[in-house]
């Protein structure tokens, strides 16, 4: 496991040194789950939930029953995003399959004159696999997305996160390491992050802490929080470049996320509901 985690910090001293390209940002670049969005994205140590395909893979280990999740938000009257995911325990660990799509309509297209003379769909989607095992007091998992870009034209590209947790209870640490691979999506290029969290948990709190780092262009953090009122209810918040409001309930065996930000362009709303089989 030392091991792991060296070549992964060595792998993110590598890539500080490539030359950036003009890079990728869509669907997988937005806020993907409620859950995690109410924590304003501090999550890479706590992954407790099916969104812990996008944002740590090793959560999923934490899982032990089939789970199913869907969510849907509205970013700024017309951009719809979504996100489906199913995981479920095979292999000695845990299998999630997940797609996460978001479409700009109606963009005007134009001729050398700038004249309209038609419309389009923006279309960013991604399909992501992953799996997670448990070992000991680690875990351990990798996924592998496919996403696709289709303006006036088309775009594919692949690439691979890794990540651990390790649990000392109270707490837990988080280490992903996300778009790893040099490979294109047309005329852009993913950008590589480095992705640290920590999480505290002490009776019906939770706190958690995250620090992004995206190579070659900048370093983020941000906490989050949530408050346990008891075993069906909960209230949560986060903070870093803006804040983050939430609440999840658990009723008849589903589990109904919500997540608050707010934005210059207006306010976003997502809504998440999963269930345990």
């Amino acid at each position: 496991m030392k091991k792991l985690i060296s070549i992964l910090l060595l792998w993110a001293i590598l890539s500080a040194t490539n030359i950036a390209a003009p890079l990728y940002y869509g669907a997988l670049e937005n806020n993907i789950g409620a859950r995690a969005t109410a924590f304003n994205q501090a999550y890479t140590a706590l992954a407790d939930s099916p969104e812990a395909l996008h944002w740590n893979p090793a959560g999923l280990a934490s899982q032990s029953n089939t789970e199913i999740a869907a969510m849907y938000a509205t970013l700024f009257d017309e951009v719809q995003t979504r996100w489906v995911s199913v995981s479920t325990p095979l292999a000695g660990g845990i299998v999630s399959l997940g797609y996460h799509g978001m479409m700009v309509p109606n963009n005007i297209t134009t001729d050398s004159l700038g004249n309209a003379i038609g419309n389009f769909n923006f279309i960013d989607d991604a399909i992501i696999l992953g799996y997670a095992h448990m070992l000991d007091q680690w875990q351990v998992g990798v996924s592998v997305k496919c996403v696709r870009q289709e303006a006036l034209e088309q775009n594919l590209g692949t690439n691979m996160d890794i990540g651990v947790i390790y649990n000392a209870e109270p707490f837990s640490v988080g280490l992903v390491a996300a778009d790893i691979l040099n490979t294109p999506l047309g005329p852009d290029s993913f950008a590589h992050k480095i992705r640290l969290g920590i999480a505290y948990r002490a009776d019906n709190l939770l706190l958690t802490g995250d620090m992004h780092y995206t190579i070659n262009r900048n370093t983020i953090t941000m906490l989050g929080a949530e408050y346990r009122f008891c075993d069906e209810f909960s209230i949560l918040g986060g903070f870093g470049q803006t804040y983050s409001l939430g609440a999840r309930l658990k009723v008849l065996g589903f589990a109904i996320d919500y997540a608050f930000t707010p934005h210059d362009l207006g306010c976003i709303h997502y809504f998440q509901v999963g269930i345990r089989l």
